[in-house]
C-alpha cells in the first residue's frame, strides 16, 4: 500500500469485471481499479513500493508493451477511480506456464459477449489446433492447449503462436512447447 493505493499482482486477467493483466492499483477508498494499466505479459510474484516508484518482479518479459524482463520499476499515474465503459476495455491474452512441457492455460478477459476464434499456429502460419470458435460471455475466459494438434498427436518442441480473434480485436502471443 502507498498513500491512497493498494498494488496487487499475481495471476489474473481482470479485477472487478474489468480487464487487467497481472498487476493493478486499487483505490483504497472505493476499492476500484485505477486507470493504470502496465499489462505485464505474465505473473507478478513480488511488489515493493519506494517513494513514488512501484517495483514488480515476476516471470514477465514485457510491461507496457516494452521489454522489461522479470523486474521493473514503474511510476503509476495519479488518476484514480476513473470509470471506463466496459466496451472500451482492452482484451488481453496470457499463456502460462510459458515455456511448458505439459500444456498451456490461455487466459483473456472479454469486455462484452462476443464471437471468439482461438487457435494455435506454427511459426510458418499453419493452423496446428483450433481451441475455440463460439460466442463467449463477457468476463474472464480460460482455455487449455495440451500440446496436441487437431489430429490428436503431440506437436514437436518449438515456438508456436496463439491467436485469439474477439470483437474485431486480434491478439497474439508466442509460446514455447518443450518435450
Amino acid at each position: 500500500m502507498s498513500g491512497d493505493k493498494v498494488y496487487v499482482g499475481g495471476y489474473f486477467v481482470s479485477i472487478g469485471g474489468r480487464a487487467y493483466n497481472h498487476l493493478a492499483a486499487l483505490d483504497v477508498t472505493t476499492a476500484q481499479a485505477t486507470y493504470w494499466y502496465p499489462n505485464p505479459d505474465s505473473y507478478v510474484y513480488a511488489i515493493a513500493v519506494s517513494g513514488d516508484i512501484v517495483y514488480a518482479g515476476g516471470s514477465f518479459w514485457t510491461v507496457f508493451g516494452t521489454p522489461h524482463a522479470t523486474l521493473v520499476g514503474l511510476k503509476p499515474a495519479s488518476t484514480v477511480g476513473v470509470e471506463t465503459p466496459a466496451s472500451s476495455l482492452p482484451i488481453r491474452l496470457g499463456a502460462t506456464p510459458n515455456p511448458s512441457r505439459a500444456g498451456f492455460e490461455l487466459s483473456f478477459a472479454l469486455p462484452e459477449n462476443t464471437e471468439v476464434d482461438a487457435s494455435v499456429y506454427d511459426l510458418g502460419g499453419r493452423l496446428v489446433r483450433r481451441l475455440e470458435r463460439s460466442r463467449l460471455p463477457a468476463g474472464e475466459q480460460h482455455l487449455f492447449w495440451d500440446g496436441r494438434n487437431d489430429a490428436g498427436r503431440e506437436v514437436s518442441t518449438g515456438f508456436y503462436v496463439v491467436r485469439v480473434r474477439a470483437g474485431g480485436v486480434n491478439l497474439n502471443t508466442k509460446i514455447l512447447r518443450l518435450k
